[in-house]
């Protein structure tokens, strides 16, 4: 009896094997996700189950990553107060890990509830939203390794932004040297003598001298927000944006197909250059000698008064002179890795069934094993790179945190002047 019971769902399955690949093709030009298991009627259970498990996982996982970001890694702790220092600043990762686990919750709504080939006002609304999520959650890595390139990976001092409460978005433009003065309150114009020829030059301006002028302010808000990174990031965003509605509105002709196709992988290009460029120089492709940055750090956590290093304990010296501006070979491996699984993101999921499935089921099923196709593999290598990437800030917060320490201690020192009672 079991062997007949056996035989017949070897039957289900291998008759209904040739349906699985659907003939509907959504609005961008892509096919829905193969249906694993597959004879889903005479199991009893809702359509694209597997599809429904690993997108109800990635948002939980990513909701957990999101809180624990937020409250555990995002600052540091001195003496009951939180400080927010731009190298353990990780508000770009929880945004993009967000991102990430709303597109997963909407997938999973679209498929748990079997709506994917209607044309359906409530279906084309998650579909436009998820596709949507798909370019901004490729706009937010680009943005947070941008960050890191930026803040933690020995482009410039960590102690690159202005003051120590400073906790908004930098441009990866160069930072003008009064971010590095320190915290003094017993001058009367608030800055030290030695600091002073920096802190009167203007926005941008290096050369020490006071800057005026409109047409100068004007160049640096230019350059400042024009000329930015993260302005072609958004700019490569907006292309995404207008290829997807294209390609939508002239009904996947080739022209417009291959325009969203291009603008899919373009919108990841900036992830791929930076990942790149992290990885494999040890201050960033574009970065100075350490031996500069490394003196405004050591200067700048001192006793305010650029006496060297008399001023503070041995402790502290050590943690500066030790500080290591750029990642550790293992969380430079955890990002590569990341990367490359995270790489399925690249085009929507439907866009990779209709690459795909001609490829991985030939006239057969496309379920490689019973509950599961090439496509879910995938997705889950795609889980675990996100979780790579939790682990990478996880690790850069470490790297971070005792420096982070040391300087809110001198910078408390310094800012209360003890020596002046």
């Amino acid at each position: 009896m079991a062997a007949s019971a056996l035989s017949g769902l070897g039957q289900a399955i291998s008759g209904s094997a040739l349906s699985l690949v659907s003939n509907y093709v959504d609005p961008i030009g892509g096919v829905p996700l193969p249906n694993c298991p597959t004879d889903t009627t005479s199991l009893g259970h809702m359509s694209y189950p597997t599809v429904v498990f690993l997108n109800i996982t990635m948002f939980f996982m990513c909701a957990v990553l999101v809180a624990v970001t937020i409250w555990k890694y995002n600052s540091v702790v001195v003496f009951n107060l939180n400080f927010r220092y731009p190298e353990n600043n990780n508000t770009l990762w929880a945004l993009f890990f967000g991102v990430v686990g709303l597109r997963a919750i909407i997938e999973a709504i679209r498929y748990s509830m079997d709506i994917v080939e209607d044309s359906s006002t409530l279906n084309m609304a998650l579909f436009f939203t998820s596709l949507v999520l798909d370019g901004f959650g490729a706009l937010a890595l680009a943005l947070t390794l941008g960050y890191q390139y930026h803040y933690r990976s020995g482009n410039t001092s960590p102690d690159s932004a202005s003051g120590v409460f400073a906790g908004k978005n930098p441009s990866l433009g160069p930072s003008s040297y009064n971010d590095y003065a320190p915290v003094n309150n017993h001058h009367s114009d608030g800055q030290h003598p030695d600091y002073a020829p920096y802190a009167a030059a203007g926005p941008g301006d290096f050369s020490g001298q006071p800057s005026s002028g409109l047409m100068h302010q004007v160049s640096y808000l230019f350059r400042t927000y024009f000329l930015s990174w993260e302005t072609l990031y958004f700019f490569l965003f907006v292309v995404f944006l207008v290829a997807a509605y294209l390609n939508v509105t002239f009904k996947n002709e080739p022209p417009y197909y291959w325009f969203f196709f291009g603008s899919c992988i373009l919108l990841r290009m900036p992830a791929l250059v930076l990942t790149y460029i992290i990885t494999t120089s040890p201050h960033g492709l574009f970065a100075t000698c350490r031996g500069g940055d490394s003196t405004v750090l050591y200067n700048s956590l001192g006793n305010g008064r650029g006496v060297g290093p008399t001023g503070r304990s041995a402790a502290t010296s050590a943690a500066i002179t030790d500080a290591s501006f750029t990642p550790t070979t293992n969380a430079k491996i955890l990002l590569v890795v990341g990367f490359l699984l995270t790489l399925f993101m690249t085009f929507p999921s439907s866009i990779w069934a209709e690459l795909i499935l001609p490829l991985s089921a030939p006239g057969g099923s496309p379920c490689i094993i019973f509950f599961a196709s090439w496509l879910d593999i995938l997705y889950s290598g795609a889980i675990v790179g996100v979780l790579c990437f939790f682990f990478f800030l996880r690790s850069e917060y470490l790297r971070n945190h005792e420096e982070s320490v040391w300087r809110t201690i001198s910078r408390i020192q310094d800012y209360m002047d003890f020596r002046r009672f």
